[in-house]
């Protein structure tokens, strides 16, 4: 018995030292004014500045917290302490047959468990405020809601009001009495949080990304200014505010000058590469609209993310990321290329045997494949399934094939062009009855620019089955060939020695090919039984000799091959050769014969002419 009264005075002692603070500060300044409301003696105008108090303690606890949000996380249940000690009590009370104070008792750990679920829910809330949407975070609080009321509904199944219809001046009856009706208060406490909360919802979220990013203490302390809160009923319409404001104008300043320090780095990055001046100044000139529109399209992403309250718009990031794809690209694009280029360059200054046709294939299909990777890219983002669409080529192809016949004929006829080498890029070929200089062998066609200025693009699949013939494949020679005709009267002894000075005269001439200047070329091996030479379109033979006794003159045939294939400068070798063989005719006292005609008529032809007469009258008199 001694000891049950020791254990009751201590419990009791416990409780007397909790009654001085039974709840959190806010709790309990919430709490009051709560009781205040449901005074019967409380004015409108009371009511109204009540009102405007619990708002105003209610958004600074919400501070409070976001401020100290990892603490507040990890913060211990204040409550279950002194609801352990309470159903102590309660046990003696029970034993001792005080029945209202172990009703008081009872209420007390019930508000105590409205308030543990507030807090419950408030932490959850507040690791739910991470989310990556708003629109996420909206289902989760709907979520926290509906737990915080199913337990609120378990909690509150007992009507407490009844006693407080008991008249009694027992300290033990009032302070049951005051523990029902702070009870009742808590519970539309518990009301007006959940509103408050769904009310700001969206400041919240928005207020968690600047404790995320470090900022909520200064945005804190500007949204609490005098003039933040008197711009604040103005911009809220718009969902903006003043810290926005201030973001937004940063943001723009800081885009300025984060493109002018990316600017300086490329041109420092660019002057230690191997490539020339120019090379660098093309690459520079090339990117830096691509980086001008990456640099506003990333201001624009900030903007929106943060006048939307640091949340994506799902269609609208999907969007923004498309338009980086593209712009990256486009950057690699035009880097590649000009890289591509410049690498070509130097190697084309080293070495002539560059096939440019096949470049220029290689670039148009690394270019496709950017193209394809890009259009890929833009797909997926778009939510398409990659997956289906490329099993999907599997039963199509055959339909693509055959609507794509000629696209895929013509390709396998550039790779035939290619391969077989039948002429390149620059080449001088004719093909038919059209003549003219290549220009460029693409997927699809050949363009070719006539001597008329014309240019005719030809499909490669009809070029790969056509006889082609190709003036630019030779290495040394470039046929001269043309006729001396000598008269009649010239001695067999002049023939002779006219003959052996052009022979002498060929082989002393710098620009017509001999076998000595066309040993150089060196002749690759190859498992073909082919002429290296003809492979190689190497001529080198001489000929000059009595070709015929013609009508009216000897003929001289000089036949020899210029060592150059240009056009223009075999056009001046064959003017020399010519030249010098007029010369060495002449030196050897010939002449050159030109077409005769010796008539023998049968009759005699007579002119009379009469000086006194306007008029000749020819006479024609036969032969006896």
């Amino acid at each position: 018995m001694l000891f049950r009264l020791l254990l009751f005075i201590c419990f009791t002692t416990i409780l007397m030292a909790q009654t001085k603070s039974l709840y959190d500060p806010f709790i309990e300044k919430q709490i009051e004014l709560t009781l205040a409301l449901d005074n019967n003696k409380t004015t409108e105008k009371e009511i109204d500045q009540i009102i405007e108090e619990k708002n105003k303690l209610f958004n600074q606890r919400l501070q409070e917290i976001l401020v100290n949000k990892d603490q507040f996380l990890q913060q211990e249940d204040p409550y279950s302490a002194k609801i352990y000690r309470l159903q102590k009590i309660i046990n003696v009370n029970k034993v001792r047959g005080n029945k209202y104070a172990v009703l008081r008792d009872q209420v007390l750990i019930k508000s105590y468990k409205i308030l543990e679920s507030q807090i419950q829910m408030m932490q959850r809330i507040l690791k739910d405020l991470d989310s990556k949407t708003f629109e996420e975070f909206q289902k989760k609080l709907d979520k926290d809601f509906e737990i915080n009321q199913k337990e609120i509904s378990h909690i509150n199944d007992v009507d407490y009001t009844k006693y407080l219809s008991i008249h009694s001046t027992g300290s033990v009856i009032q302070a049951l009495k005051q523990r029902i009706r702070e009870y009742y208060a808590i519970l539309e406490l518990n009301e007006d949080i959940l509103k408050k909360l769904s009310d700001s919802q969206r400041k919240l979220y928005r207020l968690n990304k600047y404790y995320k990013y470090g900022l909520i203490k200064p945005v804190l302390y500007i949204n609490n200014l005098k003039i933040s809160q008197e711009l604040e009923p103005i911009l809220m319409p718009f969902n903006l505010s003043v810290v926005k404001i201030i973001l937004i104008a940063f943001v723009i300043l800081l885009i300025y000058f984060f493109k002018q320090i990316v600017f300086r780095v490329i041109k420092r990055f660019l002057r230690n590469l191997e490539f020339k001046y120019q090379a660098s100044k093309d690459i520079l000139d090339s990117i830096t609209r691509p980086i001008e529109i990456l640099a506003i399209t990333v201001g624009i992403n900030l903007i929106i993310y943060i006048y939307n309250d640091f949340s994506q718009l799902t269609f609208v990031s999907a969007f923004i990321d498309m338009i980086y794809v593209v712009i990256i690209m486009w950057m690699i694009y035009r880097v590649l290329n000009i890289l591509v280029a410049a690498k070509i360059n130097a190697i084309a200054t080293r070495t002539k045997n560059v096939k440019h046709e096949l470049v220029n294939i290689t670039i148009k299909i690394m270019n496709f494949m950017l193209l394809l990777i890009t259009v890929l890219i833009i797909l997926h983002l778009a939510g398409v399934n990659l997956t289906a669409i490329l099993s999907g080529l599997g039963i199509g192809g055959f339909a693509v094939a055959l609507a794509a016949k000629d696209s895929i004929a013509n390709f396998f006829g550039t790779l035939s062009i290619l391969l077989s080498d039948t002429f390149s890029q620059g080449d001088w070929i004719v093909i038919e009855d059209m003549e003219g200089i290549v220009v460029e062998i693409g997927l699809r066609v050949t363009t070719i620019r006539t001597f008329e200025n014309a240019l005719i693009s030809m499909p490669n699949s009809k070029l790969a089955n056509e006889a082609i013939k190709n003036w630019s494949k030779r290495k040394v020679g470039r046929r001269i060939k043309f006729i001396v005709s000598l008269r009649y009267d010239s001695s067999p002894e002049a023939i002779e020695k006219t003959l052996e000075d052009i022979r002498l005269f060929l082989v002393n001439h710098p620009g017509i090919a001999k076998k000595q200047n066309t040993q150089s070329f060196s002749f690759y091996h190859t498992p073909k039984l082919v002429s290296q030479e003809d492979s190689l379109g190497i001529k080198n033979f001489q000929l000059v000799a009595l070709d015929k006794l013609a009508d009216s003159s000897i003929d001289i045939m000089v036949y020899c091959f210029s060592t150059t294939i240009d056009w223009a400068e075999w056009a001046k070798v064959k003017d020399e050769v010519i030249l010098g063989v007029m010369k060495i005719v002449e030196s050897n006292g010939l002449d050159f014969a030109f077409p005769s005609l010796s008539l023998y008529p049968e009759g005699s032809v007579s002119v009379n002419l009469d000086t006194d007469s306007e008029k000749a009258i020819p006479a024609i008199k036969p032969q006896h």
